[in-house]
């Protein structure tokens, strides 16, 4: 069950940094707006996607917690609901940095800029945080 957060995790950040893979041979000749464009339409899916397993597991998680769910596969017997809501906050974060892309790409779709630099970005959470 960690492991599966930190997978979700571990694409969140990757999404977030670009390093997914992409097909560059064709991808990297398009213009800005035309890779936005490309972007979008094909984050649509990704956001389908994920809005069912943020649901998924949020049902899951809700259903563990409500039969205060135990490992019986160690004799340590640990509680299983606190990894199982782990998943689902990933899984969440995830989707919400989905949807912040989106959020990007359709902004250099239509206004032909990006609106929220990563830089602005940083500096607003850095904001928050401080």
């Amino acid at each position: 069950m960690i492991y599966g957060g930190y997978c979700v995790l571990l694409g969140a950040y990757t999404h977030l940094n670009e390093g997914h893979v992409r097909m560059d041979a064709v991808y990297r000749h398009f213009s800005d707006r035309t890779k936005a464009t490309v972007d979008f339409f094909a984050g649509l899916g990704g956001l389908v996607f994920l809005v069912l397993f943020f649901w998924v597991a949020a049902r899951i998680a809700w259903e563990s917690w409500v039969i205060r769910e135990f490992s019986s596969r160690t004799a340590w017997e640990p509680p299983m609901y606190p990894f199982k809501t782990a998943l689902a906050i990933a899984v969440l974060l995830f989707l919400l940095q989905h949807i912040v892309t989106l959020i990007r790409s359709f902004s250099v779709m239509t206004y032909k800029k990006n609106l929220f630099t990563k830089t602005e970005v940083d500096l607003i959470v850095k904001a928050v945080v401080d």
